[in-house]
């Protein structure tokens, strides 16, 4: 739910551009970043797992499980830093080749890269335009010339999408305590392997308070999200302590 008040000259008497347009499009933008921060974010059991997180700061963020829970109850976390063999490229740096064992932690639901999706911070994202598959065209092909578009739209032959709801201020273990604020993270996962419920569309109301001549626009919208693979398929994983 979004709300706002407008009182009545500024709708009325003294604005000088349609107001009531601009609020519902406000609105709408509200809502979608809502469920947006609730399909990366999203916990809801008794106690979040970003540990950080205050009653101001909640909003959406437990309506269901989102990407990053469901992959931390999966044991599908992993550290990007490490140095041990056979996880990611065994070495402490983050490079294209720890993208692609979150990719291979998907198991069979890795394997179409159609399917597969990248999801970043916009620090990793700005990582991902130093990879040297993406800065050496003559290597790699033309189409990954970073340096001359400035745009990553695929890695792995997997869409890249970048969020302003991953956040860059992580703990070294992936969680959000408002305290360590050193990290960064990354999610691949399975898009066929989730689905979206919508139980009402969103819409906007409006009345107004004749007590304090204020217009009170109020948004709603009921979704629901799911995993709906069994427990044995892994369509979501996580990549933590990428270093800012």
């Amino acid at each position: 739910m979004a709300a706002c008040f407008v009182d009545e000259e500024g709708i009325e008497g003294d604005s000088f551009v349609p107001v009531i347009p601009m609020i519902r499009q406000e609105i709408m933008i509200a809502g979608s970043a809502g469920v947006e921060d609730a399909l990366i974010n999203g916990d809801n059991s008794t106690t979040h797992m970003d540990t950080g997180l205050t009653t101001s700061t909640m909003y959406t963020k437990d309506a269901w499980k989102g990407l990053r829970k469901l992959a931390v109850d999966a044991s599908m976390t992993w550290d990007t830093a490490s140095a041990s063999a056979g996880v990611g490229d065994a070495t402490t740096a983050f490079v294209a080749k720890d993208m692609r064992y979150g990719r291979q932690l998907l198991g069979k639901r890795g394997i179409r890269s159609r399917d597969v999706r990248y999801l970043v911070s916009i620090g990793v994202y700005f990582d991902v335009l130093n990879f040297t598959e993406v800065t050496q065209p003559g290597n790699y092909g033309a189409q990954l010339q970073s340096w001359i578009t400035g745009d990553v739209p695929s890695l792995d032959g997997a869409p890249l999408l970048v969020s302003e709801y991953m956040s860059d201020e992580l703990t070294n273990a992936g969680i959000f305590d408002n305290s360590s604020k050193s990290y960064s993270a990354f999610l691949c996962f399975d898009r066929t392997g989730f689905v979206i419920g919508d139980r009402k569309d969103i819409t906007i109301e409006f009345d107004k308070d004749i007590a304090t001549g204020q217009f009170r626009f109020v948004g709603s919208l009921r979704k629901d999200f799911q995993k709906k693979t069994p427990s044995t398929e892994y369509p979501v994983s996580y990549g933590y302590k990428i270093s800012n």
